[in-house]
């Protein structure tokens, strides 16, 4: 692929890029196919040359073989590169390279959490994940204890997600948690959701949900707990409804229904002295009529929380197993050393080229080792983690700090 960019940029086309649009994996081969995109033509605007003292930069200039208006080609640049190298009175400080011109951009992960605000247990909180360049998060809820056939508690949210060259969605929801007893409890929630694609080939669609779930035992996790179970399991049946396209008038298919089923176990407890474990698993599955899915609609992950050592929703599937198994080495009561592992099983459906999707599974593994410190209300954990492609000189670093104000 490197070979085939190389003679557009050659050419000028410097900004050229291959986009993929899918790969079909035969036994122990797989064929991809690319799209180039040329891009504009780059020219040249400016030639400079810094760090002279002595020389004079005009003679300097009949050296270079490259002029304001030339188009640039990493020929040229190499070209004149070895040409400098030769003379005996002038010292390359650095091998010249083109670097394309970025600004950069801003990236925030901030949640914010109030508690008992008002006295009677209310709570509201605001979240907003800018971790990832065109990826962002924005989510606001309120919540408060309500007695409606027992102790219980109610949460409002509302959402958005702007994944800049995929969709944007926005989403509100609705949830009750009734508590039967100490570590017991059955929830129910429902939703709305529109969704926009970024492609103009793709419709617009509408979501409605309703979910039910329930929730058994209590995680102790402090220094010589005994060992503790929960298990938590949910179910959400929603409505997909399509619009229509305006560029067609012949008839879609406008409805599909779909069942997502959740399923998660975690268990924690001392091994010997200060030597703790912990071990999850959690499993998603999508029940649908459409193949393939939306990539709204799919289970995304990567990142903390369901893989360290990759980017955040770095993957998507229909069908995932997540796994994560921590070694705990306390040194207070709630502070820690920890190496951990992650992996994920994978399921998704790929196009083979001819307008056919088929099912591909893979897995994935991750692993680090991280700290976690306290004080009061105040939480710190500091993670480093490598996933199956990383370097080991080039570890992915999380930072997570919680408090109460």
């Amino acid at each position: 692929i490197d070979s085939i960019i190389a003679q557009f940029r050659n050419g000028g086309h410097y900004f050229t890029s291959a986009v993929p649009l899918g790969f079909e994996k035969n036994k122990n081969d797989i064929e991809l196919t690319l799209q180039l995109a040329k891009g504009p033509v780059v020219r040249i605007s400016q030639v400079e040359l810094t760090g002279l003292e002595k020389t004079d930069v005009g003679f300097m200039r009949r050296y270079i073989p490259i002029r304001t208006g030339d188009t640039l080609k990493e020929i040229a640049v190499g070209g004149s590169a070895e040409m400098l190298e030769g003379l005996d009175f002038v010292t390359l400080t650095g091998s010249p390279e083109i670097i394309p011109d970025d600004d950069g951009y801003y990236i925030w992960y901030i949640d914010l959490r109030g508690r008992n605000l008002f006295g009677q247990g209310e709570k509201a909180g605001i979240l907003a994940d800018s971790r990832e360049k065109y990826k962002s998060i924005f989510r606001v809820y309120y919540g408060q204890p309500l007695f409606l056939f027992g102790p219980g508690d109610f949460l409002a949210t509302v959402r958005t997600r702007d994944y800049r060259d995929q969709f944007y969605e926005f989403g509100v929801s609705a949830g009750y948690e009734l508590s039967l007893r100490s570590g017991y409890s059955l929830g129910a929630d429902l939703g709305w959701k529109n969704v926009e694609p970024s492609s103009g080939l793709l419709r617009a669609f509408r979501v409605y949900e309703v979910g039910v779930g329930v929730k058994a035992g209590t995680l102790r996790e402090y220094r010589g707990a005994p060992l503790t179970l929960v298990l938590d399991w949910n179910i959400k049946y929603s409505g997909r409804r399509y619009k229509q396209a305006e560029d067609t008038t012949a008839l879609q298919r406008a409805v599909y229904n779909d069942t997502r089923t959740k399923f998660r176990a975690q268990a924690a407890g001392t091994i010997y002295g200060p030597l703790a474990g912990y071990l999850a698993a959690k499993a998603s599955d999508i029940e649908s009529g459409e193949k393939p899915l939306p990539v709204s609609e799919l289970f995304l992950f990567g990142g903390t929380g369901t893989l360290r050592g990759y980017r955040n929703d770095q993957f998507s599937a229909f069908r995932l197993v997540l796994m994560t198994a921590e070694m705990r080495l306390f040194f207070s009561r709630n502070d820690y050393l920890y190496p951990f592992a992650d992996g994920a099983y994978f399921e998704n459906y790929i196009s083979d080229g001819r307008g056919e999707y088929k099912r591909d599974d893979d897995f994935r593994r991750g692993y680090g080792f991280g700290v976690k410190l306290s004080s009061g209300a105040r939480q710190l954990r500091v993670e480093f983690s490598w996933g199956d492609d990383s370097k080991f000189s080039e570890p992915r670093l999380g930072v997570s700090l919680t408090g109460q104000f």
